[in-house]
């Protein structure tokens, strides 16, 4: 009989306890949310977790380190007599821009600064073409100067004269 007394007072005491949980919000006293909230709090004020793996910084302004490579997709469609663009942006940023000479169109095999898809030698932009119905490739450009090249923020790949489209990927691996 003792143990089903002291049974009934803990289920009694533990039911008071929920209730007054529960009916605290109610008559102004702070909920059990909050109370985990500022437990929490306290117990992680001045607290620092540990750092983050090295890697590269996707800011708008920052720069791509040397040796990391960027990659995506393009697609360029034309109409007739028009010019079809794609302007490719890198972010982060190129340490500086690229030459005509780093610029390279692969529709074939891969060479020594634009390996295959996904890869391109330091201080290289490759251009790979995957799928084209355009026969008129007019070249890569920088968009700030319009001459030949890639601008450290981005190139422009152009075909003029034709209908259809062009696809592939591309990659450019900072100097």
């Amino acid at each position: 009989m003792g143990k089903s007394r002291g049974r009934a007072i803990v289920i009694a005491g533990v039911a008071l306890l929920v209730a007054v949980v529960a009916i605290s919000p109610a008559l102004g006293g702070p909920s059990l949310k909050k109370l985990v909230k500022k437990e929490v709090a306290k117990q992680l004020r001045n607290k620092q977790g540990p750092a983050g793996p090295a890697g590269t910084s996707f800011d708008a302004n920052a720069t791509l380190p040397s040796g990391q490579t960027l990659t995506g997709v393009w697609v360029v469609t034309a109409g007739a007599g028009s010019v079809g663009q794609e302007l490719i942006v890198f972010v982060p940023h190129l340490p500086g821009d690229l030459g005509a000479g780093s610029v390279h169109r692969i529709s074939g095999s891969s060479t020594a600064a634009c390996p295959g898809p996904g890869a391109a030698a330091a201080g290289h932009f490759c251009l790979y073409e995957r799928v084209s119905s355009l026969s008129s490739f007019n070249g890569i450009f920088n968009p700030a100067t319009g001459g030949p090249g890639a601008d450290r923020r981005g190139a422009q790949v152009t075909y003029i004269g034709a209908t259809g489209s062009a696809a592939g990927t591309w990659a450019v691996t900072a100097p």
